[in-house]
């Protein structure tokens, strides 16, 4: 991270022109590039983890355990913990203004959704296509998914299923390949810190550790409550 911060610091002092082949091919190129890599991967294990995780759970319990209880306490506790996310951060946002100082791009075309009824949102909540759940990262619909998969996987008597041994296994791998990820992330970010300061400069630090702080102290009140 150090060393992203003072590269990235060196190449802004430079004042290079986005023409600038070191602009153009090292920090747009190799360390822009690394760096949304690295973010893309932290995406990428979000839902096979959850999901596998959460079958591998599911599937896994004893049989004289009431899976009605744990699934409503497993929803409930999501809700509840984003309930409280969700208040924080706009309390905080309201308040503080974390952020208000970076020179960063937005969308000026985004369009605010119109207010869901409750109806909707329960009705939501169950998904009539799980891999479009997957794939547009709808987490509550995974969720629900994966917990009616596990409770059919328990359900089936046989102790020897294959595949229960197959969702253990995958679920394995997706825990090797996010370690996998844990060890390369002083690179990405590496990369992430060198585009960053090199495209906003050492004045960006002051604003950028005031919103670093607050979204530490944010998780750290969450934390406590969830």
């Amino acid at each position: 991270m150090i060393a992203g911060f003072v590269l990235g610091i060196f190449f802004n002092s430079l004042n290079l022109d986005h023409t600038n082949p070191i602009n153009l091919y090292l920090v747009d190129g190799i360390l822009d590039t690394g760096g949304q890599i690295f973010l893309s991967l932290l995406r990428l294990m979000v839902v096979p983890l959850v999901f596998f995780s959460l079958v591998s759970g599911v599937a896994s319990l004893e049989n004289n355990m009431n899976l009605s209880v744990i699934a409503s306490k497993t929803l409930g506790l999501y809700l509840f913990t984003t309930a409280i996310a969700i208040s924080l951060g706009l309390i905080i946002a309201i308040l503080l203004e974390p952020g208000i100082g970076l020179n960063l791009t937005t969308d000026s075309n985004f369009i605010s959704p119109e207010k869901p009824q409750l109806k909707d949102v329960i009705i939501n909540i169950f998904p009539t296509n799980p891999v479009k759940a997957m794939a547009e990262g709808n987490m509550l619909q995974i969720i629900v998914f994966s917990i009616f998969f596990g409770a059919a996987l328990r359900s089936i008597s046989n102790k020897n299923n294959p595949i229960k041994d197959i969702v253990n296994k995958l679920t394995d791998i997706i825990l090797k390949m996010v370690f996998l990820i844990i060890e390369i992330a002083p690179y990405g970010v590496f990369c992430l810190m060198g585009s960053l300061f090199a495209k906003q400069g050492i004045y960006i630090l002051g604003d950028l550790s005031y919103y670093f702080f607050i979204v530490l102290g944010v998780l750290f009140i969450h934390g406590l409550f969830t």
